[in-house]
C-alpha cells in the first residue's frame, strides 16, 4: 500500500507526510510490543528504566501506554492529511464547498 501511494501521491511533498505518518504507527507498535512485555523480560527497557528513575511500574506503564495512544492519533491525522491534499489535487478547480444552502442569500435571521 505504501508503495502505490509513494507512486500516486501528489504533491510529491504529500510523501513526507505519508513517511511521518508511517513513522508513527512504526513508534506506536514498538511501544505497543514494550508494555507487552513481562517484568523479567531482557527487552523490557521500560521495567529497567522505572527501577533505576521512577519506582512505579504502572505509572511509567500508563503514561507509555498513553503516548503510544496518543503517537497513533497523530499517525490517523497524518493520513487524513496526506488524502484530503491528494483528492482536492484531483478535484483542481472544480472542488467548490460551500456552507450555505442553494438558494440561501445569506446567514438566517
Amino acid at each position: 500500500m505504501v508503495v502505490f501511494l509513494w507512486r500516486e501521491l501528489r504533491p510529491p511533498s504529500s510523501r513526507t507526510w505519508l513517511v511521518l505518518a508511517c513513522s508513527c504507527f512504526a513508534a506506536a507498535v514498538g511501544l505497543d510490543f514494550l508494555t507487552g512485555l513481562n517484568a523479567t523480560h531482557p527487552f523490557n527497557i521500560l521495567f529497567r528504566l522505572d527501577e533505576r528513575f521512577y519506582h512505579d511500574f504502572e505509572n511509567v506503564n500508563h503514561r507509555v501506554s498513553s503516548f503510544e495512544e496518543f503517537l497513533e492519533m497523530v499517525g490517523i491525522t497524518l493520513c487524513w492529511v496526506v488524502f484530503l491534499r491528494h483528492f482536492t489535487t484531483l478535484a483542481g478547480p472544480r472542488l467548490v464547498i460551500s456552507m450555505h444552502e442553494k438558494g440561501a442569500s445569506g446567514p438566517a435571521a
